[in-house]
């Protein structure tokens, strides 16, 4: 039929099954379907059924009601009443749209779309995801039922999270946050990897770079040349003024800053509280040059004490003192001896040459040389020619030879015979050390 006006583009009217077969008096609920198809009808509410039992229209909610698919009457209708019924539940039904008929003109949303319920809904699904997600000039993300977490855009520059709120990974012991105003922090709980061709960190104050170590462990901080062709530096500090005394290219300082055991001026200088120790035997250091030249190599420097004793050719020797000392730096020694008999001359056979042993290092064996020199101060030795006593060192040798040597004198050897009982000797050897 005819509409006055625009007609419906959805709704369907529905006639019902006469169910007034079943009706005997006692009977109230029945099944509503559709006429012509049998198939069950679901109304949208009661008063979307024109009932009418015996011809009177029946009032909805109060002589039937509706449950699903069934109608249920107030009165049990007699087996004589007839019943007539149309369903019109579906004259609002917008109906279903079809495939992209929907477009984001016919949505012109002017207020918040909400889900029914708290935590009610979802936007999108695993299996069908939204693409792209347009937000305006400082909107604001907000998460949490009491929204305690917030991401905020800050127009032209990026997006801010509130507070002291975490962006973690994995769990809580890795994350980035600010701990305070002003303070960026990086949480991780075993280890902090940065893979990067160089990390270039610039700070404005002092103490630009501060690393420190909460817990107990080897190193603070190990720097690694970890390449198999790495040829730099692994640490290179670096500073921009010119080489002056005025500041400190490294200061290492401990017990909370109240010491500085060792420390490299901008000039080169370095000063330590203590003693350098090489974790190598044999090491040392080059002395004025500039590259690692032997002869400029000064590696030892030792001080120790040695048993000096005369010795000649069967030939027996008591002594009262019999002590030395020495002290030998690079390849050069001194050594310092004092020589005193127990007041008996020497035994045995004492025609033969006097020589001292015992030296606390080889001789060096140097091309046609000797080490020679005066012995010191000593007395009841009864020198065969009038000359002074003098010490020599063969090259390669490893005891001392003693002489007597002045003006006009050749080398006459001091032999065990003019040592008399009281002998003594207070000197010092100077040679070089194998």
């Amino acid at each position: 039929m005819p509409y006055i006006g625009k007609s419906p583009l959805h709704g369907n009217f529905n006639e019902l099954t006469d169910v007034s077969g079943s009706f005997d008096g006692s009977e109230t609920e029945f099944a509503l379907t559709e006429n012509i198809s049998s198939t069950a009808i679901t109304p949208v509410m009661p008063a979307a059924l024109i009932i009418s039992i015996n011809g009177v229209v029946q009032e909805p909610t109060t002589d039937y009601t509706v449950s699903g698919t069934n109608i249920t009457f107030t009165t049990a209708p007699a087996a004589t009443d007839s019943f007539f019924g149309i369903a019109m539940g579906k004259q609002l039904d917008v109906g279903t749209p079809s495939d992209s008929t929907v477009t984001p003109a016919k949505m012109n949303i002017t207020s918040a779309l909400v889900p029914a319920s708290a935590d009610g809904a979802a936007l999108g699904s695993t299996s069908a995801e939204w693409s792209d997600l347009y937000l305006a000039d400082g909107s604001t993300i907000q998460f949490g039922a009491d929204q305690d977490v917030t991401v905020t855009h800050v127009a032209d520059t990026g997006v801010l999270l509130n507070a002291a709120s975490k962006i973690q990974f994995r769990d809580s012991g890795l994350a980035i946050h600010s701990s305070t105003d002003g303070q960026l922090d990086i949480d991780a709980d075993v280890e902090l990897e940065i893979l990067t061709g160089r990390v270039d960190i610039q700070g404005s104050s002092d103490n630009a770079l501060q690393i420190t170590q909460s817990g107990a462990g080897n190193n603070g901080v190990r720097m690694i040349g970890s390449h198999a062709s790495f040829t730099g530096n692994a640490c290179q500090p670096w500073s921009v003024r010119d080489t002056n005394s005025a500041f400190d290219l490294i200061e290492c300082v401990t017990n909370n800053g109240s010491a500085v055991p060792f420390r490299v001026r901008g000039d080169g200088q370095v000063s330590t509280i203590d003693n350098l120790l090489f974790t190598a035997s044999g090491k040392g250091v080059y002395l004025g040059v500039t590259s690692a030249t032997a002869a400029n190599l000064l590696d030892d420097y030792e001080e120790g004490t040695w048993t000096p004793a005369f010795t000649s050719t069967s030939a027996t020797f008591a002594y009262t003192t019999q002590g030395g000392n020495y002290t030998k730096v690079g390849r050069m020694c001194l050594a310092t001896f004092r020589l005193e008999l127990d007041g008996n001359a020497p035994g045995g056979t004492t025609s033969n040459s006097v020589f001292i042993s015992g030296l606390p290092f080889a001789i060096a064996t140097l091309a046609d040389t000797y080490h020679g020199g005066s012995i010191g101060h000593y007395f009841s030795i009864n020198l065969s020619q009038t000359g002074v006593l003098a010490y020599q060192l063969s090259s390669g040798a490893s005891t001392v030879e003693l002489k007597v040597v002045g003006d006009n004198l050749g080398e006459t050897a001091v032999l065990a015979s003019h040592l008399a009982g009281a002998a003594e000797i207070r000197g010092q050897i100077l040679y070089h050390t194998a």
